[in-house]
């Protein structure tokens, strides 16, 4: 059962001291000496525990009134396993559980215990009705104030899809930096609507690919496109992009400027050092990209002259993550939105300071949240009548390309400078 011990150390890291999924694996895979198969089960068992978290634990601790840690890590991973999982002998993790309840004297018995979970034959109490946001929020496994939140600025209707896209695995797309010819002959890579844009159907994850391990393409949103379809880059007025997380959206539109230099300004010294990294890795001709790390704040002081285009990308909510990462649910947190919407706008100001006349502000950031998207705009525009709206729009994961984003440009008037 050392899949089953590996997928506890796993939760109990993530539960117990705030670490990430991907951390916990790691330091796990040190205390846990694993052959391959014994590894991928017990991932498969902690990925799954995560992914059905919120109804799990309803059952855990609502209704088993579970509180001791060690004992509801043990119940959570019984529970999965005998609605999902259905690898590992339920007699093998209760004797987990007796253990457990014996080694921590735990007021509870363990006969009882055992009896209680045997019994369970359903994880959404019967009497929630499907509409009901807390139904949804165990249902799809999203934290109910997030459900509300999203019912209340986008309806039921849009809510509902966007939480059960979610729950469904996404799709690989990348762009190829290099000439990307030579892929009709290649099954792997299915060409999208978007230039030089591909969907990556192979059999292996794409992160084993051959092409994506020699760095001859990057994983990427076909949703950005839509974005700078929109766009107005003029090489020779000038382009700027401030962003204070890695993204692809960088190495994009190096290509989109067909090696014309630009400026990128990294929020913080994690983002700056992932560029670098990234433009090394592409051979990208760094003296095209002058890079700096400031703060929005100090945005002002790495350009010299207003720019024609300026493209803003700060930390959001990054609710797009609901869908990818399986602990982002415990991370993100409802009391974090107010420092984050004040530092975005933080940005969106900062950086229109130096956008020439008649010059564009693109504010992108990878969520869900009207608060972060259309109130962030509708503030600065208050504030700032030398710009205009030109164009808004929110995607969701439940379209054709699988991604949350929402994009404004913003153009400033004439006369303003």
């Amino acid at each position: 059962m050392k899949s089953y011990e590996f997928a506890h150390v796993v939760l109990y890291k993530i539960l117990n001291d705030s670490l990430s999924f991907n951390l916990a694996i790691i330091l796990a895979s040190k205390d846990k000496k694993l052959l391959p198969d014994e590894k991928r089960l017990g991932l498969t068992l902690a990925g799954s525990t995560l992914r059905h978290f919120l109804s799990l634990d309803f059952v855990a601790t609502k209704k088993l009134n579970i509180k001791d840690l060690d004992l509801r890590i043990n119940s959570l991973l019984y529970l999965d396993n005998k609605f999902f999982v259905k690898k590992l002998d339920d007699n093998c993790i209760l004797d987990y559980i007796k253990s457990s309840v014996e080694r921590h004297e735990i007021d509870a018995n363990f006969d009882e215990i055992k009896a209680q979970l045997e019994a369970v034959d359903t994880l959404i109490p019967t009497d929630f009705e499907q509409t009901n946001s807390y139904y949804q929020a165990l249902r799809f496994n999203c934290p109910k104030w997030i459900v509300d939140m999203w019912r209340k600025h986008f309806g039921e209707n849009v809510t509902y899809k966007q939480l059960k896209a979610n729950t469904k695995p996404s799709s690989s797309f990348v762009s190829f930096y290099y000439d990307s010819s030579d892929l009709s002959t290649n099954n792997d890579f299915e060409k999208t609507d978007y230039d030089n844009v591909y969907k990556y159907v192979g059999k292996e994850a794409l992160r084993k690919s051959h092409e994506l391990i020699e760095n001859y393409c990057f994983a990427y949103k076909p949703v950005f496109e839509h974005c700078f379809k929109e766009v107005d880059l003029d090489p020779l007025r000038g382009t700027a992009l401030y962003l204070e997380y890695m993204s692809p959206v960088v190495l994009r539109l190096s290509k989109l400027l067909n090696g014309s230099s630009f400026d990128c300004i990294c929020g913080n010294n994690p983002t700056f050092n992932k560029v670098n990294a990234e433009l090394e890795k592409f051979k990208i001709d760094t003296s095209k990209v002058q890079r700096y790390e400031a703060k929005a704040s100090s945005i002002i002081t790495c350009i010299s002259k207003p720019v024609h285009t300026f493209i803003v990308m700060p930390q959001s909510s990054n609710l797009t993550l609901l869908k990818n990462d399986p602990d982002y649910f415990l991370k993100f947190k409802q009391d974090q939105l107010d420092s984050i919407i004040e530092s975005e706008l933080l940005s969106l100001v900062e950086a229109s300071n130096l956008v020439e006349e008649n010059g564009q502000l693109i504010y992108i950031i990878e969520t869900m949240n009207k608060k972060e998207s259309l109130n962030v705009i509708n503030t600065f525009l208050n504030e700032h009548k030398d710009f205009t709206l030109l164009k808004h729009h929110q995607y969701f994961s439940f379209e054709r390309d699988e991604s949350t984003l929402y994009y404004a440009i913003l153009v400033k008037k004439s006369g303003t400078n």
